[in-house]
């Protein structure tokens, strides 16, 4: 990531005297100013030359633009670039230069044109687009308004009315919506749009189609007493729904000074509002950051402090899944922000502190968290800060030091929880909301998918269906919705939030409430074979409406590896492990030890998935009865019509016993399932590594002990796994993968790929000793306890089991 380059823009003339200037910035086309000064640069090379007759921007890959890329404002910050004046972007360049063109200019539109993207568009003199594209202006979401002059030439094109709806909803439309509304002049199929729309420019140069300046266009707008009731209606309604947000009422502000005194007017105004006190001020403010007070009733606030909306940024980096954010805003987020680096510190002193009883997360003046703050990331490009491992924030902070914590957070949330800040607050363990208060997960209309654990918690909280609606369109809920859902624990008043969060936090602690981890939670996923229906036709939704969208469908893959394979795997995609490229090796011969219930269980199921089995027996006693039930499990099919008697015979012939581990010389995996005895365990793994091949996988069927103990004894840690199945173990469908501190990816790999094979479900998980709880659940029953009692050891380790 830190390699990538700033973006760039190409320029090529053909015959037919049409410039085509195309914007390369993986992967959305971002509007970096490395990419603005290029096509500045290409825009008045071609006004200058007199061979070209007109333009046509375009982006590459199938995307137009997903927006403007503020990265770039850490740089300015720095004073490594200018700070341009205010208004250069909008009203220099879009509307002076590019709008006031001599030559005219039409947008080629494939995939997505959002924010800064569509704005871009707008400027132009036509829109030609590909079917299903996305067109929006998703700022008022993150807390920001639309800074290219998206609030003049929005109304001018769509109309008023509309134009509220999808600035104030923050929802795209597609190409085709636009073309009736007017935002888009012609639909066609991708492999004919730029021949398209360079045949539209030369007809605007010939005065063949009209050449139309949008931002000077009236014929949408309604009346100016009309106009003033609509935007009466629109604050009044903003108030309404969302009281302790003022950037709603800001871009309606811009928008009628547009309406009123000129779209120049309204430009300015745009400027202003983006800029309240000038861009060198933004830019000198004080690192945001976050604080931390403890009461006398034992609870900890912490506070995020970041205006405007308290984004969340670590130290100038992020997870890789969030890169490259397009916001197509001019002036926000100037600064690079400490505030994860704090929230990890002041988390940790609260964990530390004895008087500490729980821990309250909130933001400064009315707003929880707008998401994460992506501006360092041009500290990450140029090496100056090292990028952080795969998963640290979402794994090794939200679910591994927050959700996994032995002391409850509760977020309280007031105005909204959007992006990375409505993650942060799914992985504290309730959520307490003020009305009317955002929540939603908006990445993808961004070109990227949630990256902070979204794709696994949302779905466990509100259900699979709801939360791809959610996710898929970016559209968030209000705080009351989020209650029905599940989302939200309870909504009380803005003046009652703390003390409500306080109290909800203490009773957590004090079991009077349920200590919910998110990522562990099952009840509202639907079963397997459902939720892949479900997942099916979301893909094949996604793949109609955007053809040429990747992202979408990465992360309908993620929500489903989540479902499949457990949210740990969802949320890593199991880093260092299905994301190294690893291909699983070819597993023909595995030897059970033991041929109890479990054990004859393990090899009827893969037998039945034609694997070769030896099982092993201390004696011919032990072995002829572990075989008789192998025997009996497959009569069984035979009895029930599910198994011809030539099947049985053949399958019967894949199994074979054994006294001694002399046939264990060309076993590719051997699976222990003897008695629950450590000292037991740990000679038989010693004893395997004489004898067993240097590539056979060492897998153990143990629940209650952990495995790096098991392995103590043995030099070969990095082959040993726990493969635990559930009794009946070819009938129940799950398997247990358990790691310890050295197992070795290719072997969870491996162990993945057998167990989709013998038709599990496979969870990937991290080596825990259950006899930490299981012991004091033992202890408590043999006393007569029941109930609560008896759960409390098992919530308090946080256990899917």
């Amino acid at each position: 990531m830190a390699s990538r380059t700033k973006g760039k823009t190409t320029m090529e003339v053909g015959g037919d005297g049409v410039a085509v200037i195309t914007i390369i910035n993986p992967p959305v086309n971002s509007l970096s100013f490395d990419v603005l000064d290029n096509l500045k640069s290409n825009y008045e090379e071609a006004l200058g030359r007199n061979d070209v007759k007109a333009i046509v921007i375009t982006g590459a890959k199938g995307k137009f633009s997903g927006g403007f890329d503020i990265s770039g404002f850490g740089e300015v910050q720095k004073g490594a670039r200018k700070e341009p004046k205010v208004g250069y972007l909008s009203i220099d360049i879009l509307t002076d230069l590019f709008e006031a063109a001599r030559k005219p200019s039409v947008a080629a539109i494939d995939g997505l044109a959002l924010g800064g993207g569509l704005e871009l568009a707008m400027a132009c003199h036509a829109r030609i687009s590909a079917p299903g594209a996305l067109l929006g202006l998703p700022e008022l979401q993150l807390g920001v308004i639309p800074g290219f002059g998206g609030t003049q030439r929005l109304p001018r094109l769509v109309g008023l009315t509309k134009a509220l709806e999808m600035i104030l909803t923050s929802k795209p439309v597609k190409a085709e919506e636009g073309h009736s509304l007017g935002l888009v002049d012609a639909v066609v199929p991708p492999a004919e749009l730029l021949n398209a729309a360079r045949r539209w420019a030369l007809d605007i140069a010939g005065r063949r189609k009209p050449w139309v300046c949008s931002v000077l266009k009236t014929d949408k707008l309604p009346p100016l007493g009309e106009a003033r009731e609509i935007l009466k209606f629109a604050r009044e309604q903003t108030r309404k729904q969302a009281p302790n947000l003022k950037h709603p009422l800001m871009c309606l502000e811009a928008v009628e000074v547009g309406i009123v005194s000129g779209p120049r007017a309204g430009l300015e105004k745009n400027v202003e509002e983006n800029q309240p006190n000038g861009a060198r001020e933004m830019a000198s403010r004080a690192k945001g950051k976050t604080t931390m007070e403890v009461g006398g009733d034992g609870v900890a606030v912490i506070t995020i402090i970041n205006p405007p909306v308290n984004s969340l940024s670590f130290d100038g980096t992020a997870t890789p899944l969030l890169i490259s954010s397009v916001f197509g805003l001019e002036w926000i987020y100037l600064f690079q922000i400490l505030v994860l680096d704090n929230l990890k510190s002041n988390y940790e002193e609260a964990l530390r502190r004895s008087g500490v009883k729980a821990i309250v997360i909130t933001g400064a003046k009315g707003k929880f968290s707008g998401g994460f703050d992506i501006s360092g990331f041009g500290e990450v490009q140029k090496g100056a800060r090292k990028e952080p491992k795969v998963g640290y924030l979402s794994i090794d902070i939200l679910t591994d030091l927050f959700e996994a914590a032995r002391k409850p957070s509760v977020a309280a949330i007031d105005g909204l929880a959007l992006g990375g800040g409505l993650e942060l607050a799914m992985a504290c363990h309730a959520r307490i909301s003020t009305p009317g208060a955002q929540l939603g997960l908006p990445e993808l209309q961004l070109g990227v998918i949630p990256g902070f654990g979204g794709t696994q918690r949302l779905p466990r909280l509100v259900g699979l269906t709801k939360s791809l609606e959610m996710i898929l369109t970016s559209k968030p809920v209000k705080a009351e919705e989020g209650h029905s859902l599940g989302l939200v624990d309870a909504v009380v008043p803005p003046a009652e939030l703390l003390n409500a969060a306080r109290r909800w936090a203490l009773e957590i602690a004090e079991r009077r409430k349920p200590w919910v981890c998110s990522v562990l939670k099952t009840d509202k996923l639907a079963p397997l074979g459902e939720a892949r229906e479900i997942l099916k036709f979301a893909r094949e939704q996604t793949r109609k409406q955007a053809p040429n969208l990747k992202h979408p469908l990465m992360c309908l893959e993620a929500v489903e590896v989540g479902i499949v394979s457990g949210p740990r795997a969802g949320l890593e995609k199991v880093p260092g492990v299905t994301d190294r490229g690893l291909v699983p090796r070819k597993i023909k011969k595995v030897a059970i030890i033991g041929g109890g219930l479990m054990g004859s269980g393990i090899a009827t199921a893969l037998i039945l998935s034609n694997y070769t089995v030896i099982i092993k027996e201390v004696n011919e006693k032990f072995l002829e009865a572990g075989i008789g039930r192998v025997k009996a499990n497959l009569q069984s099919r035979v009895k029930k019509g599910r198994m011809s008697q030539e099947k049985f015979e053949k399958t019967m012939s894949l199994l074979k016993g054994s006294l001694d581990y002399e046939s264990f010389r060309d076993v590719d995996m051997v699976i222990e399932a003897v008695i629950e005895n450590i000292s037991l365990k740990q000679q038989i793994f010693a004893d395997l590594e004489k004898y067993c091949p240097q590539h056979c996988i060492l897998a153990s069927n143990t629940s209650t002990i952990d495995l790096n103990k098991i392995g103590e004894r043995t030099k070969s840690k990095d082959r040993i796994v726990g493969a635990h199945f559930f009794s009946p173990a070819h009938v129940m469908p799950l398997l247990e993968i358990v790691r310890t501190n050295h197992t070795s990816p290719q072997v969870i790999v491996d162990l993945l790929d057998v167990g989709k094979k013998i038709k599990k479900t496979p969870l990937d998980e991290w080596s825990k000793t259950y006899g930490d709880f299981f012991k004091p659940c033992a202890f408590l029953a043999e006393r007569g306890s029941k109930g609560a009692p008896l759960s409390a050891p098992l919530e308090q380790s946080r256990s899917r089991l």
